[in-house]
């Protein structure tokens, strides 16, 4: 990322306190740990009512950390298209 385009990115956002933007960010990192744990913990307990360890436990923990991964992403996502570069870079 180009010195510009980041310090345009790192300023406050209007109307957003710095913590609420740091409660925003530890926010996904709660809900990669618990997207992952609720995976493990459902991926558990079918293997428990199925008799059928580790598989479905080692299912649902890749399942849950696909989730809390593709929630992080979403978030970029957002991130990159709520900010607005000045233009095209022209070459000098």
């Amino acid at each position: 990322m180009p010195k510009k385009k980041l310090a345009e990115f790192l300023k406050p956002r209007p109307g957003v306190s710095a913590a609420g933007d740091l409660l925003w960010l530890s926010s996904l990192g709660i809900n990669l740990i618990l997207s992952t744990a609720l995976g493990l913990g459902g991926g558990w307990y079918l293997d428990k009512w199925f008799h059928s360890r580790p598989w479905l436990t080692i299912i649902g923990f890749l399942l849950g950390t696909f989730a809390g991964f593709w929630q992080i992403v979403r978030a970029i996502k957002a991130i990159d298209s709520s900010f607005k570069p000045d233009g095209p870079r022209k070459s000098p």
